[in-house]
């Protein structure tokens, strides 16, 4: 919650959100509509989160009390003994609560901010896109497959999906929370498979090039010197292995902002029965930990002016780029025929298209801040089938609209331009496998060079028109280059 309002302070606008374990009920309520200052009131102010157990939280309390003393048969056993009621629900129901009450809140809070759907019952995920909502991905822990599960009404089998299934799903600590059952299966709590899924827009961030707000709660580090060490080796144990595969995830990915949040001393995984003073300390320190990360991180960001330079702060200064982009340039004169070459950049802006955002030879020219769909133009064509595309630019002037161009568009590019070479950018170093063909690695954007020479004579193509391999070879160096550089 402090998080989102931290973000919303930077005039960050989500395309979406996404979570595990209790982080899926964030999303959820802020996908349909509910603002951070909203968010602080519900968490902070309204919900007292032991009325969502039956009890109360008394039985949790018992549950969790578990012997000091691990090597002491005495002690366990007087546990075993004085909670064997307890223990024997647990073994028959597999958890102590279920997520009724839970549900009833959320559903409610979703009609109040969504009236809609005030007479639907059994709300999907299907209702939520239906009613404009931003998009939402719940990751839940499926015990029959052993697999992470993304319920988000995208696919044909999910639209029917219900939310607060998910959700409770998700949330479901095991041994607290008995298992959800969805789709002849039984699902648990997310944060059993990751903790922190950095992967879940993992598509929209390759197709759009939107970043990733990846926001964790983090514990404080515990001593090794506990008296207790048996208790300590467990607790690292299951930690490690809850953790370890998300901090895998987070180095071969790129675009993820991983902000970590440290949770006041004193609150626990299990604390269902925080004061209102604690839920504010929460609330503080996701507020602290994100303004402290925007403030370092995106420094240059927030004083960019213009949709360019902002996209540059998130990536490098142009002043590391555009040196290079004219070394290049004069490469390709000095190997080749053609003449007064300019170079570019074009990355994704998240909104379905590509933007000049770093350039060469273009600082007077109307098209220094052209802007196309994501696969218009000769670009388009190296962004979408991921090779290499050589473009007569002769022949776009008259048949401009097949490339996907408006006459508008069209008219803004330098008159004395006559062909151009564009190279995808590929993300090199950081991906999950080794693609069995090139065209299958991610895509950052779009390495273009244009000439005042036709394209028969510049010596890009051999004389059968044939992509000249030389020339290509050299392109492919500089893309992987700038694909070192803009990671």
């Amino acid at each position: 919650m402090g998080c989102l309002k931290a973000a919303q302070m930077q005039d960050v606008e989500f395309a979406g959100y996404g979570g595990s374990s209790a982080g899926s009920i964030v999303a959820l309520l802020a996908a349909v509509g509910y603002s951070p200052d909203e968010l602080r009131s519900l968490m902070v102010d309204e919900i007292d989160f032991k009325n969502f157990l039956e009890d109360g939280g008394t039985d949790l309390a018992k549950l969790t009390k578990l012997p000091t003393n691990f090597q002491s048969k005495f002690e366990i056993g007087r546990y075993v003994w004085r909670n064997r009621s307890l223990l024997d629900r647990v073994h028959r129901d597999l958890g102590l609560y279920d997520a009724h009450k839970l549900e009833e809140f959320l559903e409610k809070k979703i009609k109040e901010k969504l009236p809609m759907l005030k007479h639907k019952s059994g709300i999907t995920f299907h209702d939520l896109n239906q009613a404009n909502c931003r998009p939402l991905k719940i990751l839940v822990s499926d015990l029959r497959s052993h697999e992470p599960l993304v319920c988000s009404g995208a696919g044909p089998e999910d639209r029917s999906g219900l939310v607060l299934d998910a959700v409770a799903a998700s949330m479901s600590y095991p041994f607290v929370f008995r298992p959800v059952q969805m789709n002849k299966a039984y699902h648990v709590d997310g944060g059993l498979t990751s903790n922190l899924p950095v992967f879940l827009f993992e598509r929209e961030r390759q197709e759009q090039g939107i970043p990733v707000l990846a926001f964790d709660l983090v514990s404080s580090k515990r001593e090794d010197n506990q008296k207790n060490k048996f208790e300590t080796f467990c607790h690292n144990l299951f930690t490690t292995a809850l953790e370890a595969t998300d901090v895998l995830l987070r180095q071969v990915l790129t675009g993820i902002h991983h902000i970590q949040v440290k949770v006041p001393d004193g609150i626990g995984t299990l604390d269902f029965a925080l004061s209102r003073e604690a839920r504010t300390q929460l609330f503080n320190a996701g507020y602290v930990a994100t303004s402290e990360y925007f403030s370092q991180e995106f420094k240059f960001y927030e004083a960019a002016t213009s949709q360019t330079t902002r996209m540059q702060a998130l990536h490098v200064p142009r002043t590391l780029v555009e040196p290079i982009l004219e070394a290049m340039t004069k490469s390709f004169e000095a190997k080749t025929r053609a003449e007064k070459i300019r170079a570019n950049i074009m990355l994704p802006t998240g909104d379905g298209t590509r933007k000049v955002v770093y350039q060469y030879g273009m600082d007077t020219d109307t098209d220094s801040d052209f802007e196309l769909d994501l696969d218009a133009g000769c670009g388009g064509g190296a962004w979408t089938r991921g090779e290499p595309v050589a473009g007569n630019l002769l022949d776009a002037k008259r048949t401009f609209s097949a490339w996907g161009l408006t006459q508008e568009q069209q008219n803004r590019v330098r008159a004395d331009r006559k062909a151009m070479l564009c190279f995808p950018i590929f993300e090199l170093d950081k991906r999950l496998t080794t693609p069995e063909d090139v065209k299958d690695l991610d895509r950052i954007g779009v390495l273009s060079v244009d000439t005042s020479t036709p394209l028969g004579e510049t010596d890009w193509l051999s004389l059968k028109g044939i992509p000249n391999k030389e020339v290509i070879t050299a392109g492919r160096n500089w893309a992987d280059i700038f694909s070192r550089i803009l990671r």
